[in-house]
């Protein structure tokens, strides 16, 4: 399991990629839940075959949740007959759920996300995915409206 981001506006997105591996001799069905602290942030249904493994990308909003840090996991609901359920559960990482523009997650939206932005205006690929503000895949105007729109805020 990856985030694309470890720091996120509140109300934004991010993208968390995981590798779901079905390891029984028949074809399953089971929800993989993702969890911020204890809260359940979103459930995805997912179908593989027997000794078969896929990739999966779920984009995670963090409307619900108040700012501030989160251990992110993703837990995957025992099957009928499932006797090994310790790798049912990972946790990989934490995400900072900071005000929208807050690129450094200083809790303050000044001169130096604006500074972290530019740095990554228009970069393609290996780029600051924390200034992508708005998740869209790229560093642009749109993610600098944010920063303009928030500039000067701060929480304590």
């Amino acid at each position: 399991m990856t985030s694309n981001k470890n720091i996120v506006g509140e109300t934004y997105s991010l993208r968390i990629e995981l590798n779901v591996s079905n390891l029984g001799y028949y074809l399953e069905t089971f929800n993989l839940t993702i969890y911020a602290n204890f809260t359940s942030v979103i459930t995805n249904s997912i179908t593989l075959n027997c000794l078969s493994s896929t990739s999966t990308t779920i984009s995670w909003i963090t409307t619900d949740l108040a700012k501030g840090n989160y251990k992110v996991s993703a837990y995957a609901y025992p099957v009928p007959k499932e006797t090994t359920t310790i790798d049912n559960l990972f946790t990989n990482g934490c995400v900072f759920i900071t005000i929208p523009g807050d690129i450094n997650g200083d809790k303050f939206v000044n001169a130096g996300d604006a500074i972290a932005l530019g740095l990554a205006f228009y970069s393609f690929g290996e780029y600051n995915s924390n200034a992508d503000i708005n998740n869209d895949g790229y560093c642009n105007a749109k993610d600098a409206l944010i920063v303009g729109n928030h500039f000067n805020e701060y929480w304590e």
